[in-house]
């Protein structure tokens, strides 16, 4: 008797695509439901809170109710709250001067910090000698021809007994800026269908969690009636963030001019880079160049050398693979160790030092941080070997390490020594990782509750600390979620890349998985305490329309490789286990601190005191 084994059964690709379109469908509504209730609880929890600035302040000040910047009917509403001003003319110029700004239809009010931009003329203060505090200020900027009426201290003293808008417009802005991000997702979805689309399933639902998760933390920050609605930014950041997804999803990008071209993406890596240099300008007075234009290009430029390192790599990586530095009688050591041809790897490695020599000069050391780490693992996988990228590794700390010894530039110094001790520093500002612990571990397992914790006094909350928020509000639960959802996305990425059509878009998608992991990691493990600090945006979580932009653009480019993988490629399987491995392992990392800071070790780190020198000294 002949036995005949079963033929392997094969799924129809309309059956395929259909399935993969449902599970999105399925996994989108279940992210919108999480998304929705918690979006709701934060509104309606910071909506109910809205007075305990009003309730704090009213023992000191007196003020029995708030004053509607957006509502007044004239000049003598101000000037109960204007009691710093001890003459009464100089109260009644004040009080018009507010109130002519804010009726002016050309700069409506966004918050109330927006009064700063209130002035009289200096001829008109020059002109009446009762103006006793506005003359002490003109005294000392003699030569300013309208002087502000608020002063920082001024504005911070009278904000709770004021408002921008009503909690009912709160409300309304907030739903409509929640309503346009979940449609974005929607409509992608929709789209997709439409164009039939067979690829990865999982990645937008799990960016709508991250991004839902976002919207909460960007609506714990702010007081709902006196500061900026950020959730408003945040969500036409993830809008039109989807929209560039789509339009890059559709790119075949292993067949397009991209796939040989290194010199283009590079040079425009360099050109940004320059401009920033030059033109950009950054928070504080550290020196940090991030913002360029009205917009932060640095995710733009890791996205651009990711490009040219795919290119690069993928063009040669059966050299680089088959070929290494051959031994000589003067350097007979190479008969032990395969070091890669000086050739092939020399012109990457000048314009990897050229760029990270810019993000030296500017300060700003964490996009360093990121695009080294990047450059090392995709060089990791076209070689097939360790060695080579243990040694980076190695080079980048001794670099660190040099740069904090010299001193220069300085902000490696004062972040080596916030992290070494992070609750007495001599570091003006040196408490941030305290207020980011403290934070934490106030959160404890399960957090205060979306829109019921404080973030708002958090350090940099709505973009480098944004993960402490998370944990403040939602707990260990609530980070642990974050980084499952991290997880996932560098999974499917890197599975992506087991597929794709060809050596290029193989390792487009994995530095897509490396660029947004590690953005992640690193600015987690500065939160944490685990590394020096640095500033990098954490994806998908952080406020800032450029850098969701950049990322979504990263995912849509995964979904174009998804679209059309192939077949495994068995040469990239094993690097790509063993970097899908080493990401386990540094989530492990971070999950384990976390725990630590919110569950074991929770009421040590609340109740720690913290001492650090502030900016005045």
């Amino acid at each position: 008797m002949r036995v005949i084994a079963p033929s392997a059964t094969t799924i129809r690709p309309e059956v395929r695509r259909v399935r993969t379109l449902n599970l999105e469908l399925a996994g989108l509504a279940a992210a919108t439901l999480v998304c929705v209730l918690g979006i709701l609880l934060a509104t309606a929890a910071k909506g109910a809170r809205a007075d305990e600035p009003l309730a704090q302040s009213a023992g000191t000040t007196g003020a029995g109710s708030v004053i509607r910047l957006d509502a007044l009917e004239g000049p003598a509403e101000l000037e109960p709250v204007l009691g710093m001003f001890t003459s009464a003319p100089e109260r009644q110029a004040v009080a018009r001067a507010i109130h002519r700004h804010a009726t002016d239809e050309s700069t409506a009010l966004e918050h109330v910090g927006g009064l700063a931009a209130s002035t009289l003329p200096a001829a008109e203060i020059r002109a009446n000698p009762s103006y006793q505090r506005l003359r002490e200020r003109l005294d000392r900027r003699p030569n300013l021809d309208a002087v502000q009426v608020l002063s920082p201290s001024d504005i911070a003293a009278i904000k709770p007994m004021l408002a921008v808008r009503t909690i009912g417009r709160y409300r309304v802005r907030t739903l409509a800026a929640v309503a346009l991000m979940l449609t974005a997702f929607w409509a992608a979805h929709l789209v997709r269908r439409w164009r039939r689309r067979d690829d990865d399933p999982v990645l937008l639902p799990a960016m709508l969690l991250l991004c839902g998760v976002g919207a909460m933390a960007m609506i714990g920050m702010r007081d709902p009636i006196r500061d900026t609605m950020a959730v408003v930014t945040f969500a036409g950041g993830v809008a039109g963030g989807i929209a560039a997804l789509l339009l890059a999803s559709e790119i075949d990008f292993e067949s397009s001019r991209l796939r040989r071209a290194v010199i283009l993406p590079l040079a425009a890596a360099l050109g940004l880079a320059l401009l920033l240099l030059i033109f950009g300008s950054g928070p504080g007075a550290s020196g940090v160049k991030v913002n360029l234009f009205g917009a932060q290009p640095v995710e733009v430029i890791c996205l651009l050398v990711v490009f040219a390192l795919a290119a690069y790599f993928g063009r040669r990586l059966e050299l680089l693979r088959a070929l290494s530095e051959p031994a000589t009688p003067e350097r007979r050591w190479l008969r032990y160790f395969r070091m890669p041809r000086w050739k092939d790897i020399r012109p990457v490695l000048a314009s990897m030092a050229l760029v990270l020599l810019f993000f030296f000069f500017q300060k700003d050391l964490g996009p360093a941080l990121v695009l080294t780490c990047v450059f090392l693992g995709l060089y990791g996988l076209s070689r097939g070997h360790a060695a080579f990228v243990l040694t980076g590794v190695a080079l980048l700390v001794a670099a660190f390490a040099a740069a904090y010894w010299i001193g220069e530039p300085s902000t490696v110094r004062h972040r080596v020594a916030i992290w070494s001790n992070p609750w007495n520093n001599g570091v003006p500002g040196g408490n941030q990782i305290a207020h980011g612990l403290w934070a934490m571990s106030t959160g404890g397992v399960w957090g205060s509750g979306p829109g019921l914790g404080n973030p708002e006094v958090i350090p940099a909350g709505h973009t480098d600390f944004v993960l402490a928020a998370v944990g403040e509000e939602l707990g260990f639960a609530g980070v642990l979620s974050v980084l499952v959802l991290y997880a996932i996305l560098a999974w499917r990425c890197l599975r992506t890349a087991t597929r794709a059509p060809g050596d290029y878009s193989s390792l487009l998608a994995a530095g897509v998985a490396l660029s947004l992991v590690v953005q992640g990691a690193v600015i987690s493990g500065g939160l944490l305490g685990l590394v020096p600090l640095s500033g990098v945006v954490t994806p998908f979580l952080s406020f800032g329309r450029s850098s969701m932009l950049a990322n979504c653009v990263a995912v849509g480019i995964v979904l174009a490789i998804a679209q059309r993988r192939g077949r495994s490629r068995p040469h990239m399987l094993r690097p790509l286990r063993i970097a899908g491995g080493v990401l386990a392992v540094v989530g492990l990392v971070l999950a384990s601190r976390v725990a630590w800071v919110q569950v074991v070790r929770a009421d040590d780190f609340a109740a720690a005191a913290s001492l650090s020198e502030q900016a005045d000294g």
